[in-house]
């Protein structure tokens, strides 16, 4: 397991797992597009989104990935908690990735998909298994000082972060350790403006990550329609509409997880609906039935709606920018 200092929001497909994925979303991942609610309430199929906001290519050797997120979490009570999260991070990728698990079809349904086990790192090239006394995974791990060790990205430096279009002006995040710099304390609504421009200045050489600027488009706020956001909402045996009003997201991921996911010994295996920001995606009852199967039966789910838009920048050969900035509402389900 890796350590929570580790980069891991440092994230990438191998090539062979992107061709896969890419096969499995245009198979199994079209999204569903809304109907005419005057004739039914079933959400019909339409085309998939066109988004690489998840997608890192192999090729890149260092990495600056920067997440900008409004939530508004709603407890079992329908007690409504509001916050952001702003955090940056810079990796190089030389030695070793973080790999995340591959996407498998789930439930029948084309914008389905689901996602198990945890992500684990990667070496770029295979390693010698003899380490001294010890025997390494040279797919993931390399020998050092005569013990095996994961095959990590290693964290590189800047002199400064800061974003502008957010509550408070321009607003400078702060070195967190190991390649990672956050911004606490930024009242929501996160966003202000129409765009939020993205200023980092590096230190220059092989250890820093060169200086950029880059905007994106700040997500219009999210207004769920159904279920309707308050106290936790029964699920029962159906297929789930989710209805929000349509905006400028270049997708929408609904999520379905454990509500204790992360935590412990619980489970973070979790359903992923894709769609374009058209406001009308249906969760079918099978997706619930699969991420149930090993919990207990009075358990509640986590049902997390966002709206995502995402910017990417080639700075050099190897070297890729990429923001994500997203409005999140959280939903409690029970049985």
């Amino acid at each position: 397991m890796l350590s929570s200092s580790s980069p891991t929001m440092i994230l990438s497909f191998s090539s062979s797992a992107r061709r896969r994925a890419t096969c499995i979303s245009l198979a199994c991942l079209l999204p569903l597009a809304c109907s005419d609610e005057s004739k039914t309430d079933v959400c019909e199929d339409g085309l998939p989104p066109d988004s690489e906001a998840t997608i890192v290519a192999d090729s890149v050797l260092k990495l600056s990935a920067l997440t900008l997120r409004n939530v508004r979490k709603y407890s079992a009570g329908g007690d409504e908690e509001t916050s952001t999260q702003v955090t940056l991070g810079l990796a190089d990728r030389t030695v070793g990735l973080i790999e995340t698990p591959l996407p498998a079809p789930c439930c029948g349904a084309m914008a389905c998909f689901i996602i198990t086990g945890q992500s684990a790192a990667k070496c770029r090239s295979p390693q010698s298994a003899t380490c001294g006394s010890a025997q390494c995974d040279g797919e993931r791990e390399r020998c050092v000082s005569g013990e095996c060790k994961p095959c990590l990205p290693t964290p590189l430096d800047i002199s400064a972060a800061s974003i502008s279009g957010v509550q408070g002006g321009t607003v400078n995040l702060d070195m967190a350790g190991d390649g990672r710099w956050a911004a606490a304390g930024i009242a929501p609504p996160l966003f202000a403006a129409d765009n939020v421009d993205v200023s980092v200045q590096g230190k220059g050489g092989d250890a820093s990550f060169p200086d950029y600027t880059q905007k994106v488009t700040a997500p219009d706020p999210l207004t769920i329609l159904s279920p309707e956001p308050g106290p936790a909402t029964t699920i029962g045996n159906r297929d789930l509409p989710v209805r929000w009003e349509p905006g400028n997201g270049d997708l929408v991921e609904v999520t379905v997880r454990a509500a204790n996911a992360g935590t412990g010994d619980a489970s973070n295996d979790r359903i992923v609906c894709q769609d374009i920001d058209d406001g009308c995606l249906s969760i079918p009852v099978g997706a619930f039935e699969t991420i149930r199967q090993d919990l207990d039966p009075d358990s509640s789910l986590l049902l997390t709606v966002s709206r995502i838009t995402s910017t990417t920048t080639v700075l050099e050969t190897s070297a890729l920018a990429q923001v994500k900035a997203s409005q999140r509402v959280d939903l409690l389900l029970t049985p």
